[in-house]
């Protein structure tokens, strides 16, 4: 299984995740607690940057697997969702790690929780979907190059290094975790088997959130 066949998958540079956000006057604190209230108060908006987004798709799988009643509100951008998060229309939304960052030295939110396979640098103490008992948010959002398909094997090769040797480099690791990604630099076969393994999940998402082109 193939997913990507005109191109050669050269490096995962890094990786990262959603967050799920609430204002930060909001009776819950994380997950666990959010889910508790979302049963208690039926029909609980949630806000993303657009239909079939992983934020969307997040979202649908927290419905589904802990029985609670949500409706999604697709905007255009994240900052929009936030604007209205802020006014009271929603009753969450989700971020990049980026952006939740800034609003939460702000004050302005909480943080319930990241997606992906583990924290990110810039907020360890925000703790993972996994860690609060959630399955099947261990998909991480992720930066990677690709080469053109039938790249000649020594060309590859250097620019694989090349873009590990720089991926190492501290000054552009404090960058990827200012923009909340931890870094990676993975090898060509651990990029291909991380796509293996998270395609088809994403597809089952995807199909079970009755997500269609538009």
């Amino acid at each position: 299984y193939d997913p990507v066949k005109d191109f050669e998958p050269l490096s995962q540079l890094a990786t990262g995740g959603p967050m799920l956000i609430a204002r930060a006057s909001a009776p819950f604190s994380n997950v666990r607690e959010f889910v508790a209230h979302a049963k208690a108060h039926r029909g609980i908006s949630y806000g993303t940057w657009g239909n079939g987004s992983n934020a969307h798709l997040f979202g649908e799988l927290l419905a589904r697997q802990a029985g609670i009643d949500l409706i999604h509100v697709p905007y255009k951008a994240e900052a929009a969702a936030h604007n209205d998060l802020f006014g009271e229309a929603l009753g969450v939304a989700w971020a990049n790690p980026a952006t939740a960052r800034g609003l939460a030295q702000a004050g302005r939110i909480k943080v319930l929780g990241i997606t992906g396979r583990r924290r990110v640098r810039s907020m360890p103490e925000v703790p993972t979907f996994a860690e609060q008992g959630f399955a099947g948010f261990d998909l991480d959002s992720w930066i990677g190059v690709y080469a053109p398909a039938k790249t000649p094997q020594p060309v590859l090769d250097e620019w694989v290094a090349a873009l590990q040797a720089v991926t190492r480099q501290p000054d552009v690791q404090e960058r990827l975790a200012g923009y909340g990604f931890e870094p990676l630099g993975s090898t060509p076969a651990e990029f291909r088997a991380g796509q293996k393994a998270d395609f088809p999940r994403v597809a089952d998402l995807i199909k079970a959130a009755g997500v269609t082109p538009e």
